[in-house]
């Protein structure tokens, strides 16, 4: 397995039954993951503004809840209540004189100082009991009352007439319509409104999502990544049993499902930030087109159950990530993402206008604000890159963008192959245009097919004259050597390659490709000289032959083939069609014939059309012509 199987236990030893228990427990944790990323639904998840229609479907109240006091109305009320506070005097003396009930002149001490107020009444302080001035009887007709403003005891007296205020204003209860699909948004209607959402996200609601919803949750969740799982088994069945594919995938899932999520806490409209085209324009650097666009598909009706308005927000995003596909399906050089970005952006854009003219009849809803959170989207979209390089080391897979970057023949390492061993240099490069035609034929990977065949033969370098197609003197070192070390020299190329594969950190992915591409084949050529000129001698068969394994891929059986049919045809005396397809019919049978190719996934239809493709290339190799006489 790759660097994920290994380093989560998942090794080729298991059983098929326990490697079913291990693919089940990956969907069954992401789908788990899944129903605890989405948000509380008991959140407010509406956009609206005053003098607009309402787009969704009718509002009622889902609980009771109070209408608060707007600000203007909040401030008002404590001017009020501070106006209307009384001020508190304390008597100066002991004496008895009071303040007349009415008309009489009253004397403040001349130390005291009272601001001035145009408060109606103020109270007095008369031992322990406050007495409104006036309430008591006059003691004479020009009695007088020497009083001090008692500041403090002011302060606490209006500070609790504050206290009483009441907040609310009125009630709304459960059941009660709050507006209706299509009307118009009063400014009642807004009040409301606004009442509610204050409610939801003070996250003072008790509870939650009931059992019911999350057990709804759960399942929908749980169908989706079962339709994923149906795809896989019936149109990549490769990829399913691929762990290391699998848990990409499920990642990649997550992860726009946990985005989605980060961007709603922040309110609704930061949904149209979260960067979701990043998932297939990951997906499609490891994947087809095919299976990212399914993916992409499947992860956004998951995320559109979290959005207020689901089906508007799933078809801005799918379109969105389609495009995206589209314009990365053959982005090999990084720099042209910044063009496909401008592009994703337009597209964007396009989209929102459309389902807000669908939705309003009216431009006046956009807000600035909601473009430049798709920009931002579009920009964000660059992380896709450092993604594919985590998820390259995490799971030890291999991008097409890599890919492409390896399949350059002046890196470091082909550039050393074809220094130090020419002729298996161009052996491989004819190796991986057969290759490459092959696999596009068959709907594989035709570039990592490539690179795995400019690779499969990098082990030939450490004895290079010791292969035939290097030997250009004439000279053959085999002639000094027994058998067995002969066989045991070819036979190393592959441990040679791996080994060497490793040491510059190719990935493994192309290792495979240096493994498997002889199989457990026999070195047939050292093997039947040992036998002809032994013919009593016990042979151990082992020492002729390739450790394996057997190619387990269709990339991989088709190098198997193509690396044999591109030799064979070299030592052939005449090249015509005739022979050109005899070679090719009679090497294939052969390896079918010893099962090589039967865990390479290729069906026999794949591989008649695989040798159709082998012959129609061989002869544009050795240039066929139409003889000419004359001049």
């Amino acid at each position: 397995m790759k660097k994920f199987g290994k380093k989560f236990g998942f090794t080729d030893g298991w059983t098929p039954q326990l490697r079913k228990v291990q693919l089940w427990g990956m969907f069954a944790i992401t789908a788990a993951v899944v129903v605890l990323l989405y948000p509380d639904q008991r959140s407010f998840r509406y956009r609206y503004k005053m003098g607009h229609r309402w787009e969704y479907r009718d509002l009622q109240a889902p609980f009771d809840f109070a209408l608060p006091k707007s600000a203007d109305e909040w401030s008002a009320e404590q001017q009020a209540v501070r106006s209307n506070s009384p001020l508190i005097f304390r008597l100066e003396s002991d004496s008895v004189a009071v303040l007349p009930r009415s008309g009489a002149p009253w004397k403040l001490s001349e130390t005291s100082e009272i601001p001035p107020t145009d408060r109606a009444f103020a109270v007095l302080r008369w031992g322990n009991q406050l007495l409104s001035l006036g309430e008591r009887a006059a003691a004479s007709e020009e009695g007088v009352l020497s009083v001090v403003w008692d500041d403090s005891l002011s302060q606490v007296v209006e500070r609790e007439a504050l206290a009483e205020m009441v907040l609310d204003k009125g009630k709304v209860s459960k059941g009660t319509l709050i507006v209706a699909k299509g009307e118009l948004i009063d400014a009642d209607t807004f009040e409301k409104l606004q009442a509610l959402r204050a409610v939801f996200q003070s996250g003072g609601l008790e509870g939650g999502l009931r059992w019911s919803e999350r057990l709804g949750i759960l399942l929908l969740s749980s169908l989706l990544l079962f339709m994923l799982f149906l795809f896989l088994k019936h149109f990549r069945p490769s990829v399913l049993q691929d762990f290391s594919g699998i848990a990409l995938i499920l990642t990649t899932w997550i992860f726009v499902v946990g985005i989605c999520r980060l961007t709603l806490s922040f309110g609704v409209d930061y949904l149209l930030l979260a960067p979701i085209p990043i998932l297939p324009i990951v997906l499609r650097a490891f994947f087809d087109t095919r299976l990212a666009l399914f993916v992409h598909m499947l992860a956004i009706l998951s995320v559109g159950l979290m959005a207020p308005d689901g089906l508007l927000f799933v078809i801005l995003h799918f379109i969105a990530g389609f495009y995206a596909i589209v314009s990365v399906s053959f982005l090999y050089r990084r720099a042209q993402l910044f063009l496909s970005l401008m592009k994703i952006l337009v597209i964007y854009g396009l989209v929102f206008i459309g389902l807000v003219l669908f939705r309003s009849q009216s431009l006046e809803v956009i807000e600035g604000r909601q473009f430049l959170l798709l920009s931002a989207n579009a920009v964000m979209v660059l992380f896709a890159f450092p993604m594919i390089y985590a998820f390259e080391k995490a799971f030890g897979m291999v991008s097409d963008l890599s890919l492409f970057e390896l399949t350059d023949t002046n890196s470091p390492l082909l550039r050393e192959l074809a220094e130090r061993a020419p002729g298996t240099f161009q052996h491989s490069l004819q190796v991986a245009n057969l290759c490459e035609a092959a696999v596009a034929a068959i709907h594989g990977n035709p570039l990592l097919a490539r690179a795995g065949a400019l690779y499969h033969d990098i082990g030939k370098m450490k004895n290079p004259f010791y292969f035939v197609e290097n030997q250009t003197t004439g000279v053959n070192p085999h002639d000094e050597l027994r058998f067995e070390e002969s066989a045991e020299i070819i036979v190393g190329h592959v441990k040679e390659g791996i080994r060497l594969a490793r040491q510059r950190n190719l990935p493994e992915r192309l290792i495979e490709f240096i493994r498997t591409h002889h199989g457990t084949s026999t070195v047939q050529y050292f093997y039947r000289r040992h036998v002809r000129d032994f013919p009593d001698a016990e042979v151990d068969l082992k020492r002729f032959s390739y450790p394996g394994p057997k190619p387990f891929s269709k990339e991989t059986g088709v190098l198997m083939m193509a690396d044999s049919v591109e030799a064979a045809s070299r030592s052939l005396p005449q090249r015509d069609k005739e022979s050109l397809d005899e070679l090719v019919e009679a090497i294939v049978a052969h390896q079918m014939g010893e099962g090589q190719l039967d865990e390479s996934d290729l069906s026999l239809k794949e591989i008649g059309l695989v040798k159709e493709i082998f012959k129609r290339k061989l002869r544009d190799v050795y240039h066929f012509r139409v003889a000419y006489t004359g001049v």
